[in-house]
């Protein structure tokens, strides 16, 4: 797991929330604390699913315009929290970038949790798997690619 403490806010939330930063994650769940509170499940219900589609939840991409509606305003949001999961299609070119003792469908999959709260963003790295594994590989595959994304976009954090 990697935790970054984002240093440049005003760059990193133009770049999630208007720009493309995170448009090719899926949206696991969200919470707003605002005015009011929002929770958001990203699981796509069954009905607006498509066959072709490999992934259960939301992206980010179709989502972030509704959480940009609920945060925008004279007063900044008490806190978010949002939980983001890399497709199938990246968790595949992840996997297949180092070795493993494992297989890729026992990878349930790599998340990114951005949380604001006091004034201050962190985003954290996670990983889920059917089996008990102490290769870590494909986990710091995921942190080197999330690191890298940051550094693309010109943003500034704190390991």
């Amino acid at each position: 797991m990697l935790a970054l403490k984002v240093t440049d806010l005003k760059t990193f939330t133009n770049e999630m929330f208007i720009g493309e930063l995170f448009d090719n994650f899926l949206c696991v769940k969200a919470s707003i604390n605002h005015d009011i509170s929002y929770n958001i499940d990203g699981h796509l219900s069954n009905e607006f699913r498509s066959p072709e589609d490999e992934d259960a939840y939301i992206s980010w991409k179709k989502l972030k315009p509704l959480i940009f509606s609920m945060i925008k305003g004279n007063k900044l949001p008490i806190g978010f929290n949002i939980v983001l999961a890399v497709t199938k299609e990246s968790l595949n070119i992840l996997y297949n970038s180092s070795t493993h003792d494992y297989t890729v469908d026992q990878v349930e999959g790599l998340f990114l949790n951005v949380m604001f709260k006091n004034g201050e963003i962190i985003v954290t790295t996670g990983s889920s798997y059917s089996i008990f594994s102490m290769d870590k590989g494909l986990d710091h595959s995921f942190e080197t690619a999330v690191k890298k994304l940051l550094i693309s976009k010109n943003i500034d954090f704190e390991e």
